[in-house]
């Protein structure tokens, strides 16, 4: 089974998010990514937040842990505090964009992740209840 490490990276009311549009469909992901081998899931999400944006980042307490048996992927989703301020949180492409294959880092006010497709859906609906 598969282990992904997700950061919840919430600022002024607005959580960070990457929005994705490829072949699959158009969607808001949580930053992360996999956690490779003898790596924590905590180290997994401080490495995927430098990799994929650029920062660093404090992880706090696990706000949700689950398995998603139809992919086998076991999620660690942890409140994090973006440690350096300075500068611009941008996507640092590891993957080719195209014109059918995009991504982009948007701050995304609270109130409206419930008009757009925020995956995983279950965190999705969790933030918006507790906000």
């Amino acid at each position: 089974m598969r282990k992904r490490g997700t950061a919840i990276i919430i600022e002024d009311g607005k959580v960070l998010l990457i929005y994705r549009r490829n072949p699959r469909g158009t969607y808001y992901v949580f930053p992360g990514g996999g956690v490779k081998a003898g790596e924590t899931p905590e180290e997994g999400v401080i490495r995927e937040c430098q990799e994929e944006l650029g920062i660093s980042v404090s992880v706090g307490p696990l706000f949700l842990e689950y398995v998603e048996e139809d992919v086998s992927l076991h999620i660690y989703a942890y409140k994090c505090v973006r440690t350096v301020k300075s500068g611009n949180v941008t996507w640092k492409e590891r993957h080719k964009q195209t014109a059918d294959n995009r991504y982009r880092v948007e701050w995304v006010e609270i109130s409206r992740l419930a008009e757009i497709t925020v995956l995983p859906e279950k965190l999705q609906k969790l933030l918006l209840a507790e906000n």
